[in-house]
């Protein structure tokens, strides 16, 4: 198990807003390869659902960056939401997941963005660390396709 200092822990407490009265569980949704998929070749025959382009923190444009959305995902979006709050805690920059967000989720029932910066790093890689959101874990269900990035 990866442990995470105190300091390091204290230092960020992540607030999580519960916006629907009498719902006390949370659904931790990742982005990147668990919601959706980044189309890094595309194939002619099957063309990624969405493009965006994205901007860099230095200002570069990457035009047409395609990626599909998981089959059924809006569904299971709409399903969660009527019995937790959900919330996406995906490692991605802000300026790449508010673009796919903002196409997978025109309603807005994802009540709370959680990004790299919500994540700590240790041994190199950003983790989740569910203890920094101040909830009983019994009352948080992680989906994520990476058994490395939560603890």
């Amino acid at each position: 198990c990866l442990e995470i200092p105190e300091e390091q822990v204290i230092e960020k407490q992540i607030e999580v807003h519960f916006k629907k009265p009498g719902v006390t569980k949370l659904l931790l949704l990742d982005l990147d390869e668990t919601l959706v998929h980044c189309v890094k070749k595309p194939n002619p025959l099957r063309p990624p659902m969405v493009k965006v382009d994205i901007t860099t923190p230095n200002g570069n444009v990457i035009k047409d960056v395609g990626f599909n959305i998981r089959p059924q995902c809006q569904k299971l979006l709409k399903e969660m939401n009527k019995h937790y709050e959900v919330v996406i805690f995906t490692a991605c920059l802000p300026l790449y997941g508010d673009l796919i967000l903002d196409v997978l989720d025109p309603t807005k029932m994802i009540s709370q963005r959680l990004y790299r910066e919500h994540c700590s790093m240790k041994d190199r890689v950003f983790v989740k660390d569910l203890s920094m959101l101040g909830r009983r874990m019994e009352d948080i269900i992680l989906l994520d396709n990476s058994p490395n990035s939560y603890i």
